[in-house]
């Protein structure tokens, strides 16, 4: 049996692993603006359950342009 915060957590992850499935089949369909938002939406979720993960990210991201 889970505990509450293993089945929050079991939830979360699911939710993480479905947004990306999503932008996964949208992929070429969505404009780059759209698409920006919703993978730093993915990202925040992300953060939500590693917050050290999130601090790491941030560094990396920190004066780096993703478009290229």
């Amino acid at each position: 049996m889970y505990s509450s915060r293993e089945l929050a957590q079991e939830l979360a992850l699911k939710r993480v692993a479905d947004a990306i499935d999503e932008l996964d089949a949208s992929f070429r369909a969505a404009d780059p603006a759209e698409l920006e938002a919703r993978i730093a939406a993915v990202w925040a979720m992300v953060g939500a359950l590693d917050p050290n993960l999130a601090k790491l990210a941030s560094r990396y991201a920190k004066g780096c342009d993703w478009r290229g």
